[in-house]
């Protein structure tokens, strides 16, 4: 058993079960990973979770809260070929791979199209739908004032490339959206003077023709294709300003009011991924700190993002505090106790918290969750034989989730000098069921 037999060296992946939106903070020695979900999600998933989650984000998503609106805005310089890359299927292995659809035939309706992209998803083939979305978008089917087809279709071309680890690609094809916050995106709604005056003598708020979590992806999209992550705090803290203006509007009901305060909620998750992308960690810690939510079940997800936020910035103790603010018998406390065990060094701890728990959760995913974790803390203590008999149970029972697969692949390569066939044989045994989320090379360290 020799580290020299692998060509890649080995990483090792904690899982956490928290939601994607913090996923760039990971504490050492072990990486702490989110299951990865499209932007604008906020809901706790866990791996299995992921392809539902997906499917809810990517086929509705960014289209429910779509603002009725009939402009006739052109959107033609959306639908040029020349925006979108191809996409080649050379990082996905053999046994994953699916051949691409083909153009809409002659005669073919928006709405068979869409529904076509709609089924690849179902599917968990994310890559043949990116690439049909781009294939619909430079049709003759899409109109270019049909806002609501080309968004969607473009929520969908960027959550897929997302989703499989492109996404410069997605931050490339976003730069030709251009100023999200001109006044070309606007439109405002036309009203008599006496609905003026019946509301105060004030005029309604001109409304953005895109989703509104279309716009939040974009946004960050953009600040990658730039290169100018400051650029993207400021528009998220516009797009803040917009959410207030809105609540404090006199034309805005009380079920969209409730709308654009949880957007605004959300906005500040999304503030505290942009600043740790940025670097600045200081500056996320008080802006997260700052945005304490009041509601109970709020407040177990914002203490989970600190506990990992403040493990990311060295400050093992401190995390300890809002880790003492989640309820004592929840299984994310338990993960999240484990995980900081690991990160102080105490990997016997992490262990011995783990096998307390480990097979007692009635929830299916979290106890893959427990177990993968706690293959982890057996692995840095020696266990290796214990570690990969998990891993490999976790696979018998249907689990593939990404950071199982990693860590698996990882094992084959610190046991066996023949690691590469092992990875192809968990390819073959995955290959033959029902996907539930798209594979690369990747997933399999090859």
């Amino acid at each position: 058993m020799s580290l020299e037999k692998s060509s890649d060296p080995p990483s090792l992946t904690v899982s956490s079960p928290l939601p994607a939106t913090l996923s760039p903070t990971s504490p050492s020695p072990a990486k702490v990973s989110s299951i990865l979900l499209p932007l604008a999600a906020s809901q706790e998933a866990s791996p299995s979770d992921q392809r539902s989650q997906a499917q809810i984000n990517l086929l509705s998503g960014h289209s429910e809260d779509a603002p009725a609106s009939s402009s006739d805005k052109n959107l033609s310089f959306l639908l040029d070929a020349a925006i979108y890359h191809g996409l080649s299927q050379v990082n996905v292995p053999t046994a994953f791979r699916r051949p691409f659809a083909g153009p809409p035939p002659p005669g073919a309706t928006k709405a068979q199209c869409l529904a076509q992209v709609d089924s690849l998803i179902v599917r968990g083939d994310f890559l043949g739908a990116a690439h049909l979305a781009a294939i619909c978008l430079t049709s003759a089917v899409i109109q270019p004032t049909d806002h609501h087809a080309i968004f969607r279709l473009l929520a969908v071309r960027y959550s897929c490339l997302e989703l499989l680890g492109q996404l410069l690609f997605a931050a490339q094809e976003a730069k030709a959206l251009e100023d999200l916050s001109s006044e070309f995106y606007y439109d405002v709604l036309q009203v008599t003077d006496a609905e003026i005056e019946a509301h105060g003598s004030q005029k309604p708020l001109a409304r953005h023709i895109m989703p509104f979590l279309f716009r939040v992806q974009a946004v960050r999209l953009q600040n990658i294709g730039f290169s100018d992550p400051r650029r993207g705090v400021t528009m998220l803290y516009d797009l803040g300003l917009e959410a207030r203006e809105h609540i404090a509007s006199p034309y805005t009901g009380e079920p969209e009011r409730a709308t654009w305060v949880e957007r605004l909620e959300s906005l500040s998750m999304h503030v505290v991924n942009a600043l740790i992308e940025l670097g600045d960690l200081d500056c996320a810690q008080r802006t997260l700190s700052q945005a304490r939510p009041e509601q109970p079940e709020a407040q177990a997800r914002w203490a989970s993002r600190m506990v990992l936020l403040l493990i990311k910035l060295g400050k093992v103790d401190k995390a300890r505090e809002p880790l003492e603010t989640l309820l004592d018998d929840s299984e994310g406390k338990t993960l999240l106790s484990s995980i900081l065990a690991l990160a102080d060094g105490n990997v016997e701890e992490s262990a011995v918290i783990l096998e307390n728990v480990s097979g007692q959760s009635e929830d299916t995913d979290m106890a893959a969750l427990i177990k993968q974790n706690l293959a982890v803390s057996y692995l840095y203590l020696g266990r290796i034989a214990e570690a990969r008999k998990l891993l490999e149970g976790l696979v018998s029972d249907g689990h593939s989730f990404p950071s199982l697969t990693i860590n698996l692949t990882t094992m084959f390569d610190l046991t066996s000098d023949k690691s590469r066939e092992q990875k192809l044989q968990l390819i073959g045994k995955l290959a033959t069921r029902e996907q539930k989320r798209p594979f690369t090379n990747a997933d399999f360290k090859l």
